[in-house]
This record gives structure tokens, C-alpha cells and sequence, in this order.
């Protein structure tokens, strides 16, 4: 089993409505699980799960991290909403500041 962040946001920037979420996962066969037990809902766009201020959906991207020793992990990493890390964490700490 590996550890897997998901980072949830609207699909369009023209939402006014700024929530972002990560999620921290564990892959369970074909599953993303979370600590609480409950599988990811995987969509038509991805996973998703409703948005807690506007009520409309939140589409959220597994983070694809590869470990780079040579480039510390550092505040970009842990505020970026896209789903690439290639940093000391290998993913672990991305977009962690909207956990």
C-alpha cells in the first residue's frame, strides 16, 4: 500500500469560489482509501467529492511525486494545487497546506 495525496479543486477558475482540499490517501487495490475508511468517488472528470463552501463539485487529481534529494522541499510544494512534485518529499508534503 502507498500513501497518496489528492488535491481537490473546481475544474474552471472562473468559479468564485476559491476551496481547495488535499486529501491524504492509501491505494487499496484500485481503490484511493482515506484515513477515515471511505473510497474516493471516482467520476466522469476524476474524483470528486462536494465543495463544504458552495455546495458545487470539487474534482480532485492523484499527485504524481517523484523524489528529487537535490531540490528541497519547501512552501511551493506544499501550497501547489497541480498534481507534479519533484521535490525531497516525492509528493508526501504537496499541496499539504490545504489539508
Amino acid at each position: 500500500m502507498s500513501n497518496t495525496n489528492v488535491i481537490f479543486k473546481h475544474r474552471t477558475k472562473a468559479s468564485d469560489c476559491p476551496h481547495v482540499v488535499t486529501i491524504r490517501t492509501t491505494r487499496k487495490g484500485n481503490f484511493l482509501v482515506t484515513a477515515e475508511g471511505e473510497a474516493l468517488r471516482y467520476g466522469v472528470h476524476g474524483y470528486t467529492m462536494p465543495c463544504e463552501l458552495c455546495g458545487k463539485t470539487l474534482v480532485g487529481v492523484s499527485v504524481d511525486g517523484k523524489t528529487n534529494a537535490a531540490h528541497e522541499c519547501n512552501a511551493k510544494c506544499m501550497s501547489s494545487t497541480g498534481p507534479s512534485c519533484s521535490c525531497s518529499c516525492g509528493g508526501a508534503n504537496h499541496g499539504a497546506s490545504y489539508a
